[in-house]
């Protein structure tokens, strides 16, 4: 029995952006911004060839709500992505880390994500104003 190697030589520290790292990072960004009162969690699964993860916002101090924010799914070739939001029932191809990034971006940073944070945040920490008491307070 030959033990020669046909495999050639295998790169174990390659440096790709791949869309989980991404996501999770960005759940990791979120408990930072809010001090713990919201956390991200990727949770990962795979359908056949594709792999998917949803996105979810958790407030463990409400029995630990959870919010499905988004799904994202792409297959072997890790791009391109599939985004999926849950919140406005849109879905989005983006075709590199650049484009997945900036659609991340404008998702995370839309109105209905920052209502919904601060509706969650509202009800953990003294102070924070509802969208809800904005639109009814004086100028």
């Amino acid at each position: 029995m030959s033990e020669e190697n046909l495999w050639g030589e295998i790169p174990l520290e390659v440096k790709i952006e791949t869309p989980v790292s991404i996501l999770k990072a960005q759940a990791t960004a979120l408990g930072k911004l809010t001090k713990g009162y919201l956390q991200g969690r990727v949770i990962p699964k795979t359908v056949s060839s594709n792999f998917i993860y949803d996105f979810r916002i958790v407030a463990p101090a409400l029995s630990n709500y959870t919010f499905h924010l988004l799904t994202v799914s792409h297959d072997i070739g890790l791009y391109p992505v599939v985004i999926r939001n849950q919140m406005v029932g849109l879905r989005e191809e983006c075709e590199n880390v650049e484009a997945f990034k900036t659609a991340l971006k404008e998702i995370f940073q839309s109105q209905p994500v920052k209502d919904m944070i601060v509706a969650l945040l509202s009800q953990l920490i003294p102070g924070v104003t509802t969208p809800i008491e904005t639109e009814r307070s004086p100028s």
